[in-house]
């Protein structure tokens, strides 16, 4: 007989080889638990690494979805704020009736049958230099104060028709031609006479026909004919334009004065309504 057989059948082997079969079974049991314990560890990291890795893979498309509806993407507005909206083309215009007529009237037309009113000046330039006074002598005129060689202009514009270049006059004589010494007479374009007198000098264009605009030089401040002695001054008056040589007529025939104030103040004051009545 072998040796092992023999062995195996030794009575006094046989609790020996229970314990070790307990020991293997206790052993198996363990390290099943073991591995069944490292297997459900193992478990919960994977899934904790999915899922961490699921939910960072999740922030981008968050993120992405979110920078598509970004403002940059949207359409940019293209409504005109109120305030710097150019005005509408189709705005209602104002009736005819009540657009102001921005067109001055030619001179001498007629509006609302009235004559409009022409430019006049003060016969002196300057006229703070000038004075005069209220009344004169025994007719409408004024004596115009100023100091010698002071401009004088043309009240308004017209056509020469009288003008005297000698000084003739003397006390001998004094007669109604020479008194004025150097004068001239203007029939305005508003139908009106002008007449100044002793004047100190005349300028070369005051000759009988010839037209002066309103404002125009046509002399100086001087005392020639009978004021000679009485300080230099213009001898200024308005009359109706009858014909040349109508001395006493077109030395003053209205009183100047009303619209000597007006023209030293720049008011255009027109004296020919008087003259409409008047008859040569």
């Amino acid at each position: 007989m072998e040796e092992g057989q023999q062995f195996d059948q030794d009575p006094s082997n046989a609790p020996r080889s229970r314990e070790l079969t307990r020991l293997a079974v206790l052993s198996g049991l363990i390290i099943a638990v073991l591995l069944a314990a490292l297997g459900y560890s193992w478990g919960v990291n994977n899934r904790s690494d999915t899922a961490s890795v699921q939910e960072g893979s999740e922030k981008p498309e968050k993120t992405l979805r979110t920078s598509s509806t970004s403002p940059a993407s949207l359409p940019t507005p293209t409504t005109t704020p109120t305030s710097l909206a150019p005005e509408s083309s189709n705005a209602p215009a104002l009736p005819a009736s009540e657009v102001p007529d921005t067109t001055a009237p030619p001179v001498g037309s007629s509006q609302g049958g009235q004559t409009a009113t022409a430019d006049y000046a003060f016969p002196i330039s300057p006229s703070t230099s000038a004075q005069y006074g209220r009344s004169h002598h025994d007719y409408p005129a004024a004596d115009i104060f100023a100091t010698c060689g002071t401009d004088v202009v043309a009240p308004h514009a017209g056509v020469i028709q009288d003008v005297s270049y000698l000084d003739s006059w003397s006390s001998k004589s004094n007669t109604a031609e020479s008194r004025g010494g150097l004068s001239f007479s203007i029939v305005g374009d508003d139908g009106v006479r002008y007449y100044g007198s002793h004047l100190r000098e005349l300028d070369p264009v005051v000759q009988t026909g010839n037209h002066v605009s309103t404002g125009q030089r046509i002399g100086a401040v001087g005392d020639t004919g009978n004021a000679a002695g009485t300080g230099c001054h213009l001898h200024f008056g308005i009359s109706t334009p009858c014909g040349p040589g109508d001395v006493l007529r077109r030395r003053g025939e209205f009183w100047p004065q009303l619209y000597l104030d007006a023209w030293r103040n720049l008011d255009p004051k027109s004296p020919s309504s008087l003259t409409v009545s008047q008859a040569c």
